[in-house]
């Protein structure tokens, strides 16, 4: 038990919400997951967050027609009939048994649908091609068609409060929903009466709300999902529409609280989630205080929250009533649990990083760097604070290397009971890479990987950090450990290899040559005494980008070469492709769709279109390789080369984890790597992922029998 602070106390006081009552002001924001129609891994990922104190616990956009097919891009929950209702009745069960608000968000996705699996076209306000359009089709929808359309959502919030949802919320935010298409005069081009006025394109919204509130209203809350800043459709910078404001006060009768975003409308509507970058906490007060001076209705909103004292702060001055939070409850579903009992040194704080946005923006399972467990609650049965103990927690356990995978493995061997870990680095301090990514321009929120787990770390005296001392293969074998896990990590390619060419580069060689670099070096200070300096990105992320940022503040003249048609291609998916026009904007060359052929002295052959193309040569002071990165698993390599000698120095098992595994683009993949290594140190094989369930439907099954077999057996079903 921590400390509590009586200043977070307003944070623990009901509110009233029309005919429901939430517990407490934590709300956690609608947000994607990624799990489709995997209903229990859905309802095991909101039962977690109401186990952990949100006092509201939302879904996804749930979509309630069949014309809104996302199919090829995203992978969404529907809610059309009783079939649907009836899953997402025990996502609504277990939710309300640790006392939480549910609530459905609900979707007709519009000029979202692909069409690629209804193969159906789909109906829009105007029957106008969007820019970027691949699917079935669409159709200017008449006014039969929207009376259909209104009585979707009537009917999918009758299913709703059958299914024991407490919430419904008519969704038009981040670009998206048939409502706010209505609402845009950018999407609106029609001439009858829901277009031309506001008056005429808010009201398709308004009789959705109203409609609803007639079925519903008396039973549920009702609420709007509204980004008062995208109410025109094509806003091209943060800031509040006027007619978006006008909205709130038109609809302000017809819900019982306003969920509110703030950001510029888009593909990923980057400035609503911004990333640490570009965000700071509580990035959004000024606009909330404007939306929250029309209303006397509550208000929630989001802002990056990670600290108590904030969020104490915005509902204690007015700004708004609930704390809106989705990448926060994804970092750490047991935030308010940890805030009311004062363990505020055992909150995983968000990073920023919007892996969690970029990996279901690619139609994949949601994943985060800080929760490891996230998504996993159903299919491994892994919960975020609580472990089991381990069949080898007598045996001591050296882990070499105390970069994020070697302390995430360290913490979770600690909570298993282990009873002798050892982390031993060569480095003076803790973190590995990620000790100096984190101080790159803007990334300084990325440290929190490091301080959540040294300070999980300190708490159990069984952990002993060893730093400043680096191991031969001869130390480890005479250590004493009977296990022993190389987290060694990996580093830069030092003479270009990548994946574009096959192999190194020639004439690159950052360790003999003076005026050659990898981001390492640079970043541990090795002078680039140089003018001109030429980067060459084949990783595709951050890191090219964000060193050219550095170097220009430095005062360098910056090229970035990259094979890619575009530089940092990742970045559009993370919300940071302002970056890119950022460094062009401090005087940067982007030169794309070129390889670098090979390096001479201070020339650079570079090639366009393929290596059989005419090679053009400019000359620089400096080049840095951001090509990929090696594993450093040399240790590791020796290790297993002589199984003679592990047996007789007693060392059972050596494995390896994280980077010195396999590098990873997202460090979100390599912290899961070492968390699942500590969940299974103790199988038969840790070196192999233990089998997950997989939800699906097995013909000739009752859903009886299934379910239990699955709780029982959580094995692949073959």
């Amino acid at each position: 038990m921590g400390n509590p602070d009586p200043r977070h106390d307003i944070l623990f006081t009901p509110i009233q919400l029309g005919p429901k009552t939430a517990p407490n002001r934590f709300y956690q924001t609608p947000h994607a997951t990624g799990l489709g129609e995997s209903a229990a891994a859905g309802a095991a990922l909101r039962r977690t967050k109401a186990e952990g104190g949100w006092g509201v616990v939302n879904t996804e956009a749930v979509k309630i027609s069949y014309e809104s097919d996302m199919s090829g891009f995203r992978v969404m929950s529907w809610l059309l009939d009783e079939s649907d209702a009836s899953n997402w009745r025990r996502t609504c069960e277990e939710v309300h048994e640790h006392g939480s608000l549910i609530g459905i968000e609900l979707l007709i996705t519009a000029s979202k649908s692909s069409g690629f699996g209804a193969r159906e076209p789909a109906g829009r306000v105007s029957a106008i091609q969007n820019p970027g359009d691949f699917n079935a089709g669409y159709y200017e929808m008449d006014l039969d068609d929207i009376a259909r359309a209104q009585q979707r959502y009537v009917d999918a919030a009758l299913l709703a409060r059958d299914a024991g949802f407490d919430i419904i919320n008519i969704y038009g935010a981040e670009g998206a929903g048939l409502p706010l298409e209505f609402l845009s005069p950018w999407y609106n081009r029609r001439s009858d009466g829901y277009g031309g006025s506001l008056r005429n394109r808010a009201r398709f919204w308004l009789e959705v709300l109203e409609k609803v509130g007639d079925a519903v209203g008396s039973d549920l809350s009702i609420t709007a999902r509204f980004n008062p800043c995208q109410g025109n459709g094509r806003t091209p910078a943060v800031d509040l529409d006027p007619e978006g404001l006008q909205f709130i006060e038109m609809a302000d009768d017809l819900v019982d609280f306003w969920d509110i975003q703030v950001g510029r409308p888009g593909p990923l509507a980057a400035s609503s989630s911004p990333a640490a970058r570009f965000g700071v906490e509580n990035y959004a007060s000024a606009w909330v205080r404007q939306v929250k001076s029309l209303t006397d209705k509550p208000v929630v909103a989001p802002g990056w929250f990670t600290s108590a004292d904030a969020m104490a702060s915005v509902i204690s001055s007015g700004q708004q009533d609930l704390i809106g939070a989705a990448r926060p409850s994804i970092a750490d579903p047991f935030l308010p649990a940890k805030i009311r009992s004062g363990e505020f040194e055992s909150i995983r704080e968000c990073i920023g990083c919007n892996v969690c946005v970029s990996r279901y923006d690619h139609g994949g399972r949601i994943v985060c760097t800080q929760n490891a467990t996230l998504g996993e609650e159903y299919r491994r049965g892994w919960h975020p604070e609580r472990f089991t103990k381990s069949a080898l927690s007598e045996k001591p356990v050296l882990i070499v290397g105390a970069g994020p995978a070697g302390l995430e493995l360290a913490s979770v061997l600690a909570r298993r009971g282990h009873e002798a870990v050892h982390v031993v680095d060569a480095a003076p301090m803790v973190g590995g890479h990620y000790r100096w990514v984190s101080k790159l321009p803007g990334l300084g929120a990325w440290v929190r990987i490091i301080d959540y787990r040294e300070q999980v770390l300190q708490q159990h005296k069984a952990v002993e950090v060893i730093t400043d001392t680096r191991l031969t293969v001869p130390e480890i074998l005479d250590y004493g450990a009977a296990v022993v896990v190389t987290a060694t990590g990996s580093q830069w390619s030092s003479n270009g290899l990548n994946g574009w060419s096959r192999q190194a580069i020639p004439g690159a060689d950052a360790i003999a040559s003076s005026w050659q670099f990898t981001p390492e070096q640079i970043m541990a200070g090795d002078p680039v005494d140089a003018d001109k300096v030429l980067i060459y990105d084949c990783d595709g992320y951050y890191m090219a980008p964000s060193l050219a940022e550095k170097l220009l503040l430095e005062g360098k003249h910056v090229t970035v070469v990259t094979p890619y048609t575009e530089l940092g291609r990742w970045l559009a998916h993370t919300g940071e492709r302002e970056l890119i026009n950022r460094i062009q904007a401090a005087g940067a060359m982007i030169v794309t769709g070129t390889q670098v052929a090979r390096v001479d002295g201070g020339q650079v052959s570079l090639v366009g279109g393929g290596l059989a193309a005419e090679p053009t040569t400019v000359r620089v002071d400096a080049v840095v390789w951001v090509t990929q990165r090696v594993s450093d698993d040399i240790l590791y390599r020796g290790l297993v080369a002589y199984p003679a000698l592990l047996q007789s120095h007693d060392v059972e098992r050596v494995l390896h984890v994280g980077d010195a595994r396999a590098p990873r683009m997202h460090l979100a993949d390599t912290i899961f790597d070492a968390h699942r290594l500590g969940r299974e140190i103790d199988s038969a094989t840790p070196d192999v992922a233990a089998p997950y369930i997989r939800e699906h439907r097995v013909l000739g099954w009752k859903d009886a029998d299934y379910d239990a077999i699955l709780r029982a057996n959580p094995t692949p079903i073959q």
